[in-house]
């Protein structure tokens, strides 16, 4: 199946290099992102020429030149390559928050757009040159464009969705400070989030890659009394346009709704019924064996919850040698672990395939075919599937050995038993970790909901209860807290929110100018409340950087302020 891993390259890169390349508010320039935007029109100039290139050797010499499969291997590293040139040049995930406004939806279609148009041009002129090789035998079976532009939008979809929810929830105050600050919250939308998209992909992945019912006649009726027998819907087998390029076929979706049996027509074309039902068994052995549910779900509780658990123990802390070791160890513990595991959950599909159907002939005659169909060697495996050679053996073991049925039997309770120990586990602390940080998320809370009052009393309580990572932060929000309650008494009404940053402002003013930025750093931060301009935010910016005696830092965002046209008051203020 295709998979943009250029594209997936550049949304990290979305994510990652504004702080990376440090970005300030209002450095984003129109005019630059003008300038720098036919960059992103490399990738498809770099697949047109290599098809010119590629008429060029056949009409020379009837063969294909290297230089034409290198640049084609580098064209999906070349969309994050332009892309980083691009960011670093026009500031645009400045000009794509600035542009965004409040609307986190907008924002991030703004900031994904750059990305979209180097994909997508690359893709319009990439795949007829794969197609054409792809005739010349120098390919793999190249997807369609439709297929291919409609995976990008799949790819694109939780980008666009999540935000989406973000805008939403905003607008219940309460709930959205719950989600949005503390560590159940963070923990609970992020697992929300991972069951929205368990039910929306499946969806859009059928309506944008050419999947629907219309199977041949002559092979719905039996299988579809195949997956009827073994407890499956005959309504959720499917089967997939990829001009018999491709094939596959897979189970989508990891909730029992929506669940299809996905049938590639290429796989439909060269395999006669006995291996098709084989091949159905095989993927409703999966959903039998809720191996999805079991993986996705662990990974959807455990990574969220470990993450908080993490941020309690200061963990992000910790010297970056440390955590670059560990991360990797860690990293290479799972990668090893889902190895194993997918290797497994595939012997329980053959196995439970075997047994649905009277016996493994079926298993192995798909099995057999799909190593002769990609040329490939029978004992080669993958990251996620075994090898044939392997399957076939255990198949053939587990049909003449009722001992060696006793041993997989107890091998798959042990792998399911470890990971509700690790899912249970990993929930024990994460619910520690929430009981010990909450007197001091409570404060962080109650001060977004403009209950300045509570958050005192709250501040209060928690003395001595701040975890070590969070002092300096700590001490920030307690200084913006007494601010608070010094400028609009114990409550805000949200009518006043506006009001009140006025006032913070024209507050953070006279303290600069009688104490210096660092005194000023509550009120500044106060007044990007609702009017979180460049400008504003710049100031705050360079307070924090005063107040930390960042002298490189608060250097470089005085200078930056310089060229926001600042009023000539705010600039004396500050220079005190």
């Amino acid at each position: 199946m295709f998979v943009p891993l250029g594209y997936l390259v550049g949304v990290a890169l979305l994510l990652l290099t504004p702080d990376a390349l440090q970005v300030l508010p209002g450095s984003g320039s129109v005019v630059a992102a003008g300038l720098a935007a036919p960059s992103l029109l490399v990738p498809g100039a770099l697949a047109r020429w290599c098809r010119r290139r590629l008429l060029a050797d056949l009409l020379a010499g009837g063969r294909v030149g290297r230089r034409v499969f290198t640049v084609l291997r580098l064209l999906p590293a070349s969309v994050p390559t332009v892309l980083l040139l691009f960011l670093a040049v026009s500031g645009w995930s400045d000009l794509a928050d600035q542009l965004g406004g409040a609307s986190f939806l907008a924002t991030m279609a703004l900031l994904l757009l750059p990305l979209l148009i180097a994909e997508v041009t690359r893709l319009v002129a990439e795949t007829p040159l794969r197609e054409q090789m792809d005739e010349l035998g120098y390919g793999a079976g190249a997807l369609p464009l439709r297929r291919r532009l409609g995976m990008l939008v799949m790819m694109t979809t939780p980008w666009l969705l999540l935000p989406a929810l973000v805008d939403l929830v905003t607008r219940w105050r309460e709930f959205a400070a719950f989600l949005l600050i503390t560590s159940p919250g963070h923990a609970l939308s992020a697992i929300g989030a991972g069951l929205l998209l368990a039910v929306v992909l499946p969806l859009v992945f059928c309506a944008t890659l050419g999947v629907s019912r219309a199977l041949p006649p002559h092979l719905a009726g039996p299988l579809g009394d195949t997956a009827a027998a073994l407890g499956f819907r005959r309504s959720a087998l499917r089967v997939m346009d990829t001009g018999r390029r491709l094939a596959n076929a897979l189970l989508l979706g990891v909730l029992p709704w929506p669940r299809y049996l996905v049938l590639t027509d290429a796989l439909l074309g060269v395999l006669d019924l006995f291996a098709l039902r084989g091949v159905v068994a095989h993927e409703v052995g999966h959903a039998r064996g809720r191996h999805l549910l079991a993986i996705v779900g662990t990974a959807m509780i455990v990574l969220p919850l470990g993450s908080t658990v993490a941020m309690q123990a200061d963990w992000f802390e910790t010297p970056w040698v440390e955590q670059t070791f560990v991360s990797l160890l860690v990293l290479a513990i799972a990668v090893l672990a889902m190895h194993k595991i997918a290797h497994r959950f595939e012997h329980e599909a053959d196995v439970l395939s075997a047994v649905a159907l009277g016996g493994a002939a079926p298993c192995i005659r798909a099995l057999r075919f799909a190593t002769q169909f990609g040329d490939l060697s029978a004992r080669r495996a993958s990251f996620l599937h075994p090898s044939e050679e392997r399957r076939v053996s255990v198949l053939l073991a587990w049909e003449s050995e009722p001992a060696f049925r006793e041993r997989f039997v107890r091998r798959g309770r042990r792998l399911r038993l470890g990971l509700i120990a690790l899912t249970v586990t990993v929930t024990a602390a994460a619910g520690w970790s929430w009981w010990a940080a909450w007197p001091v998320e409570r404060a962080l809370w109650h001060f977004r909901l403009g209950e300045f009052a509570a958050a005192r009393a709250a501040v209060q309580q928690a003395a001595g209860q701040v975890r070590a990572g969070f002092w300096e932060e700590w001490q920030a929000v307690t200084a913006e807290i007494e601010a608070a309650v010094e400028l609009a008494g114990p409550t805000l009404a949200v009518a006043a929110e506006e009001q009140f940053a006025a006032d913070a402002w024209r507050r953070g003013l006279e303290v600069a100018g009688t104490a210096g930025a660092a005194a000023a750093r509550p009120w500044f931060s106060l007044a990007t409340w609702t009017d979180s301009t460049p400008l504003r935010r710049s100031v705050a910016m360079y307070c924090v950087a005063v107040e930390r005696h960042d002298e490189p830092t608060a250097q470089r965002l005085w200078e930056h302020l310089a060229t926001l046209s600042p009023p000539a008051e705010l600039l004396a203020a500050l220079r005190r």
